[in-house]
């Protein structure tokens, strides 16, 4: 072979080389993106929360006095719903899915909503209100652009408040609040039938604020705050204690935080498909705290996030594909947290907004494709505050174009 032809045949192999590594380059880009997307936030222990960023402030009412409390739902046309209290007063306002907040709307007197709503599209709503010399919970409906006319819910002879609202996969609809009818704060449940409620003490749940969810096997939970032991308050520490009602019987109370040092207060809950029960609750003023589990399976609580003053109010929704969030506000700001179910370790929480004024309140709630809205109240003035919400999308929005044969 001559010189030329062996440098000719040097440059054909050289260029065959360099298409196989720009092949293999574009197959490992390839393979990098599959990753990513049926992955997504693999990296999460180092990355900012959110896959994608979260919205500016809108304000969904201005101008209002004492607002407290708004509390965010999703039918399942992508409206939102909104409901709050102002001045013993609850409004109501509602946003299409590609379109501006209605006007505020009275509902009807009283104080902590709790929203949600199923999947006909009914909005579902219990709240305190005094009546006839007493607190009680009422429940009103929302259906056709119309409310209904509360109904009496507790009918006890204590002081009821602070309700909680959890609807099953198959439309029963459960409500609990705290009541001091036996002479000292008890939880009690409620069931609706469709044109009553049952109202009755659960055992063993001495308590006060719960938290209620129900799992997709029908499983009721509840958690509340209590100190631990309930006879010595001056001595003792709030704990968060758990207890599910399953086969037709409350289990016995689990102490979920077990801290005798600190306080541990405000819990949320929500369940995921895998039936584990997941709770956040503050600690020690400051800090926010996880854990996860169910029956007699608990992890160790996990620390969140360490504020530098304090924290309030942390609120937990799980989304589908494992993701779970965590909100909370800090006074002046608001912050948030997501993780995979079962990690190791939360990652830094990010910063939602930055008000030039006080804040408090957060609500956190999802639309049926998953993208979450943010909502809490804006104070100015004890006469001068607004509700803002924000919004992103879905930490798995892969799992909408897929294929189905991958894991749901």
């Amino acid at each position: 072979m001559t010189r030329v032809q062996q440098e000719s045949t040097l440059d054909s192999q050289n260029r065959v080389i360099r298409r196989s590594a720009q092949t293999i380059r574009a197959i490992i880009a390839l393979t990098a993106l599959v990753v990513a997307l049926v992955s997504p936030r693999a990296q999460s222990a180092a990355a900012t929360p959110g896959v994608l960023p979260w919205s500016q402030p809108a304000p969904v009412a201005t101008g209002l006095a004492n607002a407290a409390r708004p509390v965010l739902a999703f039918t399942s046309n992508g409206a939102a719903h909104v409901i709050w209290e102002s001045e013993g007063e609850l409004y109501y306002a509602a946003r299409p899915r590609a379109g501006d907040w209605s006007a505020a709307e009275r509902v009807a007197t009283g104080t902590a909503p709790a929203l949600l709503a199923d999947r006909d599209g009914t909005l579902h709503l219990v709240f305190t209100d005094y009546f006839m010399g007493n607190h009680e919970i009422f429940y009103a409906y929302r259906q056709g652009g119309i409310w209904s006319l509360p109904t009496a819910v507790s009918r006890t002879t204590g002081y009821s408040t602070e309700p909680a609202l959890a609807l099953t996969a198959g439309g029963a609809l459960y409500a609990a609040w705290m009541d001091n009818t036996p002479g000292y704060w008890t939880i009690y449940l409620g069931a609706w039938d469709g044109s009553v409620w049952s109202s009755r003490p659960v055992p063993n749940a001495r308590g006060q604020i719960p938290a209620l969810t129900v799992g997709a096997d029908g499983t009721i939970s509840l958690a509340w705050q209590d100190r631990f032991p309930p006879d010595q308050p001056s001595t003792t520490k709030l704990d968060i204690f758990l207890t599910d009602f399953s086969e037709g019987r409350w289990s016995l109370p689990s102490n979920i935080s077990d801290r005798p040092d600190v306080d541990s207060y405000g819990v949320s809950m929500a369940t995921t498909p895998d039936r584990n029960v997941h709770l956040t609750w503050i600690e020690g003023s400051n800090q926010v705290r996880y854990c996860f589990g169910q029956g007699n399976g608990w992890s160790l609580p996990q620390t969140v996030a360490t504020a530098a003053t304090v924290a309030r109010g942390a609120i937990i929704l799980a989304e589908r594909g494992g993701w779970l969030d965590i909100a909370w506000d800090e006074r002046e700001i608001v912050r948030a947290a997501g993780g995979l179910v079962g990690a190791a370790a939360w990652p830094k929480a990010e910063i939602v907004a930055i008000p030039i004024a006080s804040l408090k309140d957060v609500t956190l709630a999802a639309n049926w494709d998953g993208d979450l809205a943010l909502g809490w109240v804006q104070t100015t003035d004890p006469k001068d505050a607004g509700i803002y919400t924000v919004g992103r999308g879905a930490a798995f929005p892969w799992r909408r174009w897929l294929p189905v044969s991958l894991h749901q």
